[in-house]
């Protein structure tokens, strides 16, 4: 039973990775970035192993930040993170508002979290609280990096 249910769960992973590849016909460079920041973590990831263009999918990691706060691996969200802010923001500038800036925000606080549930109670309450000052700390000093 248990085999049946990984066996899914990665069919299903596979097939968000595919069609997180394929963007729908004629969609605008802004509507598919849209796109991606909705996906699944693991569909984004795989969307930026591709690295299709005309996208920045360059990043720098938790930027100020460690990486993987007391072994919690905040990277993956970091790398969403990054690409919400070069490719809205700073680099592409395909929507460079407040409001996009939050949306990307908040899609950061829910990657963050998404790695904590991964846990149990005490190590997930502690991932919770530094995902929450992550998530703090970029609504606190992001917008430079956002629209320098």
């Amino acid at each position: 039973m248990r085999l049946a249910r990984c066996l899914v769960a990665t069919t299903v992973a596979v097939a968000l990775a595919v069609s997180a590849l394929t963007p729908p016909a004629g969609a605008s460079p802004r509507s598919d970035a849209a796109r991606l920041m909705r996906l699944p973590l693991p569909a984004f990831l795989a969307a930026k192993a591709a690295a299709a263009p005309p996208f920045d999918w360059s990043d720098n990691g938790c930027t100020l930040a460690p990486d993987a706060p007391l072994g919690f691996d905040f990277r993956p969200a970091c790398a969403r993170h990054d690409f919400g802010y070069r490719n809205f923001g700073s680099g592409l500038r395909l929507e460079v508002t407040e409001h996009r800036r939050f949306l990307v925000d908040a899609r950061f606080r829910v990657d963050l979290h998404d790695v904590c549930r991964h846990h149990r109670l005490l190590a997930r309450r502690a991932c919770d609280a530094l995902a929450e000052a992550y998530y703090a700390a970029v609504r606190a000093f992001g917008a430079a990096a956002f629209a320098p």
